[in-house]
């Protein structure tokens, strides 16, 4: 496992924390991603992606308990790619959260 991965995939979980933490008056700020996040294994050598019932995309699932149908993307370079995409998205809701109006209590 290179060590440039494993910081993906922490700076993924971590990013993941943050985003959990800022509630915006909903249950839940991430759509689906399981009933909580798990974090996915710095050491893991795949990604686990399953498609729910009624969905028309895969969703990443660390702990695939469900049995739906899944993909397991092993390249490391499609890991990668995946990695520090999810990273810029979860970056750039968290700037998102910091400009919207706050829910009034």
């Amino acid at each position: 496992m290179d060590e440039e991965r494993k910081l993906l995939i922490r700076k993924l979980n971590d990013l993941v924390r943050k985003v959990e933490d800022k509630t915006l008056g909903m249950d839940k700020v991430i759509p689906y991603l399981g009933w909580f996040w798990r974090d996915i294994d710095e050491d893991t050598e795949y990604l686990i992606f399953s498609l729910p019932k009624g969905s028309d995309y895969y969703w990443l699932d660390e702990a695939q308990k469900w049995d739906y149908p899944e993909k397991v993307i092993r390249n490391p370079g499609e890991i990668k790619i995946i990695l520090e995409r999810m990273i810029s998205i979860l970056e750039a809701f968290l700037l998102l959260v910091e400009v919207l109006p706050k829910k009034e209590e």
